[in-house]
């Protein structure tokens, strides 16, 4: 059965969504569609989930699911200024811990 296109968006699908290769995929689709949805997400912790998921695939040097990661954290931020403004607010991690994880 299909789910109902009037289904409210759900944080915890997110959650699903974001630790699979194929989730983040459509993830990236779903955010290039509206800037509605940038916010909400961003406001939920989007920013911190994936660069978690940056962190636990191997920092730069890992597998494209890491570019797919950092390409909607791009797509989150590129026409976004609500999210431009509010990004430094978002993250949680000090940039000094964010930095050796990505590198490393």
């Amino acid at each position: 059965m299909y789910a109902s296109h009037t289904q409210p968006f759900c944080p915890a699908r997110l959650e699903l969504c974001i630790n699979s290769y194929i989730g983040i995929a459509i993830l990236a689709a779903l955010l290039r569609q509206s800037a509605e949805i940038q916010k909400v997400l961003a406001f939920d912790g989007i920013f911190e989930k994936l660069f978690a998921v940056v962190t636990r695939e191997g920092g730069l040097e890992g597998p494209s699911v890491v570019a797919d990661a950092l390409q909607c954290v791009d797509t989150l931020l590129r026409f976004n200024p609500s999210n431009q403004v509010n990004f430094p607010e978002f993250s949680h991690m000090s940039s000094d811990r964010a930095g050796s994880e990505l590198l490393s």
